[in-house]
């Protein structure tokens, strides 16, 4: 355990800092790479990685194609497919659930 934190932890954080959020062309690897060390480490630690490295950028490009008039439906097609790749242990997270919760109050919010 103690080895994956040292040398595994970093890289997790690391690809998801570096990751894009491009509603256009949106390369999920990454975002699928981090998640299947869910097994190995504490659902809670990959929920905080998420919540501080992939979470802001995409509430940004959520308000941000929001504020432009978008079509609702490719919105809501989006974001469905966001929360279909976090597993149910992931969405059971407080802090992820949040997270999710704040991209529908935006969504609601443009309505």
């Amino acid at each position: 355990n103690a080895l994956l934190f040292k040398s595994i932890a970093p890289k997790l954080v690391a690809a998801m800092r570096a990751f894009t959020v491009n509603p256009a062309h949106q390369d999920i690897a990454p975002v699928q790479w981090v998640m299947r060390w869910e097994g190995l480490f504490p659902t809670s630690y990959i929920a905080n990685i998420f919540v501080a490295e992939f979470f802001p950028k995409w509430l940004g490009v959520l308000r941000v194609w929001l504020a432009n008039a978008p079509d609702f439906e490719e919105v809501s097609k989006w974001y469905k497919g966001w929360k279909g790749l976090f597993s149910s242990d992931l969405i059971a997270q407080d802090a992820v659930r949040e997270q999710f919760n704040a991209g529908l109050q935006l969504i609601s919010a443009a309505l």
